[in-house]
C-alpha cells in the first residue's frame, strides 16, 4: 500500500510541474497580448478533468498551451515562449 501512495504522489507532483510550466506560457501570452482566451492541457492521453481553461489528462508527460488567436508580433511570441521556463 505504501508504494501505491508514493506512485500517486509522484503522479500528482509531475502534473503540478507541467501545470506550472504551461501557466508560465499563459502568463507571458496574457501580459504581452492582454487576451485571456486560451486553453492549457496538462499531460497526454484521455482527459479525466476539464475545468474552463484547463484540461488534465491521465499520463503526466507533456502539456500544451493553446491560444485561441495567433500572436501578431515577434514580441508577443517571445513573451509567450519565454514564459514557460520562468
Amino acid at each position: 500500500m505504501d508504494y501505491v501512495i508514493k506512485i500517486i504522489l509522484i503522479w500528482v507532483i509531475c502534473l503540478l510541474c507541467v501545470l506550472l510550466h504551461e501557466l508560465g506560457h499563459a502568463w507571458g501570452y496574457r501580459i504581452s497580448t492582454g487576451k485571456s482566451r486560451w486553453k492549457v492541457i496538462v499531460g497526454s492521453g484521455p482527459e479525466f478533468l476539464n475545468i474552463s481553461n484547463y484540461a488534465f489528462c491521465l499520463i503526466p508527460a507533456g502539456g500544451y498551451f493553446l491560444p485561441e488567436e495567433e500572436t501578431e508580433t515577434k514580441r508577443e511570441k517571445i513573451m509567450m515562449f519565454a514564459g514557460g521556463p520562468l
